[in-house]
């Protein structure tokens, strides 16, 4: 159970820092976004990788002026 709770909790922070870097994404320099834009897809599984980048790239561009 204490491992369930860990696991909402990192869940929980995650979403807050993604949401605060989404946030000022346009801020960012460029290169800071290439490389955060890199490691976000390299998360996911590598089958997938491909579309993960797709949707990655439009959210960014529909969210661009948060």
């Amino acid at each position: 159970m204490r491992a369930d709770l860990a696991k909402e909790e990192e869940a929980l922070i995650l979403q807050c820092l993604g949401a605060a870097v989404i946030s000022r994404w346009n801020s960012l320099p460029t290169e800071l976004q290439r490389d955060l834009f890199a490691r976000a897809v390299s998360v996911g599984e590598p089958l997938t990788t491909a579309d993960l980048k797709e949707q990655l790239a439009r959210f960014l561009h529909s969210h661009k002026d948060l």
